[in-house]
């Protein structure tokens, strides 16, 4: 019969410390090899990341343009339209097409506008309006 012994602890092999130091030093490496890919990837997804947000503000930009470009071509047609409106010819045009009786104005209608370009040498715009009429309490109005 075979009778096998139970080992005690002072026979268990222990490793040497030269082989502890030889994994520890293995960790090491894995670890600076661990960090720097990490350094790396953090890199590279920043990049991607600016670069991205630099094709979203450039496709912004783009749009603002065209906006602009719109806004100034409407404003052109307004001020063109503002101008032809106004024009002597459809006005005389408006008169006849609408048969408006024309008359002169009453004295209290009419107002004379001064400009003055100084204003105690801060070159400020003052202006006041006077009124032509002879009525002596309705005859100056200021406007500022």
């Amino acid at each position: 019969m075979n009778i096998r012994t139970k080992k005690t602890t002072t026979a268990v092999r222990k490793r040497p410390a030269a082989a502890r130091e030889a994994i520890w030093g293995k960790f090491d490496i894995l670890f600076f090899v661990i960090i720097l890919g990490l350094g790396i990837f953090t890199a590279i997804s920043m990049r991607l990341t600016f670069n991205s947000k630099g094709v979203a503000v450039s496709r912004q930009t783009e749009k603002l343009r065209g906006e602009i470009h719109n806004l100034e071509r409407e404003l052109e047609y307004l001020v063109t339209r503002r101008e032809s409106l106004t024009s002597w010819s459809h006005i005389q045009t408006r008169i006849a097409q609408f048969n408006l009786p024309l008359r002169l104005p009453k004295p209290n209608q009419v107002y004379r506008m001064t400009v003055n370009y100084e204003d105690n040498g801060l070159n400020r715009i003052g202006m006041f309006a006077h009124q032509t009429a002879d009525n002596a309490a309705e005859a100056v109005r200021g406007v500022r």
